[in-house]
C-alpha cells in the first residue's frame, strides 16, 4: 500500500517541466517525505484507473484543472471518501472552498472582504447599476468557481461592460461581482502561507503596468516579503475563523490586499491546490512533511 499520493492532474505528469505551471512544490515535498521513509508517488486525480483504496493518504498539490471539471472533481472526492484514503486538506474543507460563497461565511464571522455580490446568470449583469452600486469607476467580474484568474474581467465603463458580457463571460456560470481594489495595482496582493494554523512565509504579487491580474500567467511578478505584524494577525484571524466554521487546514494560503478604504481585506482563502512556494522556505518544506507524516501515522 502506498503511504502518500501527491495529487496532481494528468497533463502535468505528461508535460513535466514543459508545463507552464511550476510543480516545484510537489518535487520538494516528495523528497522530504521520502527522507522520512514514506512511500510517495505523484498521482493524477483525473486518472480514473487508480485504486484509491490502496493509498493511505492523499495530498492535493496541483489539481489546477479542477475548476473546468467540477462535477468530476466532486465525484472523485466522494470516491476518495468511500475508499478510506485520508485527504489533506480535509474533504469538507475542500468542498466548502470550491465555491467562492465561502467568502460570505467568513464575512459573517467578521472577516473583512470586498463588497461582494453573486449573480447566477449573464443576464443579471446587463445593468448600469453595478458601477453606481459600488461607488467605483471599475469593477471585477469572475466565475464563482475559478482559479488563476481564468475568466476574470475588469470593467471600467458601461460600454466595455456590455461588450465583455458578450465576448468574455461564459453564460452558464455563476459570477462574483466586486469593486476593483485599486491597491492591487500599487501595493500588490499579499499571499501568506499557514501550516497547521501557524504563519510560515509570504509573497507579494504584483501585476504588470498593463494588466490587473497578479498571476504569472498574465505577467505578474512574485517576490518574497516579510508581512507587517498586523497583516499576519489578519491572516491568523482568517485561519482561526476557518477552523471555527469547519476545521483547521493542514495548509492554507491567505490572499489579502488593502481595500478602497485602506483596510485589509481577504481576497481568497486557498485550501485546495494553492501554490505554497516551498522553495522560499526550507523550514516550511519540513514542517509540511511533518504534518503529513502525522496524518499518515493516524491512518495506520
Amino acid at each position: 500500500m502506498l503511504d502518500v499520493a501527491l495529487v496532481t492532474e494528468q497533463s502535468l505528469l505528461i508535460k513535466g517541466k514543459n508545463s507552464k505551471y511550476d510543480d516545484s512544490d510537489d518535487i520538494l515535498l516528495r523528497k522530504a517525505l521520502l527522507e522520512r521513509g514514506l512511500t510517495v508517488a505523484r498521482m493524477a486525480w483525473d486518472d480514473f484507473s487508480i485504486d484509491w483504496t490502496k493509498i493511505k493518504c492523499a495530498v492535493i498539490c496541483s489539481t489546477w484543472n479542477y475548476q473546468r471539471h467540477v462535477n468530476a472533481f466532486v465525484n472523485w472526492l466522494t470516491e476518495l471518501e468511500r475508499s478510506q484514503c485520508t485527504l489533506v486538506n480535509d474533504i469538507q474543507l475542500i468542498l466548502w472552498n470550491i465555491h467562492k460563497k465561502y467568502l460570505l461565511d467568513l464575512s459573517a464571522n467578521s472577516i473583512n472582504i470586498p463588497n461582494t455580490y453573486f449573480v447566477s446568470s449573464r443576464s443579471e449583469l446587463r445593468t448600469e447599476t453595478w458601477l453606481n452600486l459600488f461607488g467605483s469607476d471599475s469593477i471585477v467580474i469572475k466565475p464563482a468557481i475559478s482559479a488563476s484568474a481564468v475568466g476574470t474581467v475588469l470593467v471600467a465603463n458601461f460600454a466595455i461592460f456590455q461588450q465583455s458580457i458578450e465576448t468574455d463571460i461564459v453564460s452558464d456560470r455563476e459570477f462574483i461581482v466586486q469593486p476593483f481594489m485599486k491597491s492591487i495595482k500599487t501595493r500588490g496582493e499579499l499571499s501568506m502561507i499557514f501550516l497547521e494554523g501557524v504563519y510560515s512565509h509570504a509573497k507579494i504579487k504584483k501585476p504588470t503596468p498593463r494588466d490587473f491580474r497578479v498571476q504569472r500567467e498574465f505577467g505578474g511578478v512574485q517576490e518574497d516579503v516579510v508581512p507587517a505584524k498586523h497583516e499576519i494577525l489578519f491572516g491568523q484571524r482568517v485561519i482561526n475563523t476557518c477552523a471555527k466554521i469547519l476545521s483547521m487546514p493542514v495548509f492554507a494560503r491567505v490572499d489579502v490586499c488593502y481595500d478602497n478604504d485602506s483596510q485589509l481585506a481577504l481576497m481568497e482563502l486557498e485550501l485546495i491546490e494553492p501554490e505554497l512556494w516551498l522553495q522560499s522556505s526550507a523550514s516550511a518544506v519540513q514542517r509540511l512533511a511533518d504534518c503529513i507524516e502525522k496524518v499518515h501515522i493516524k491512518t495506520k
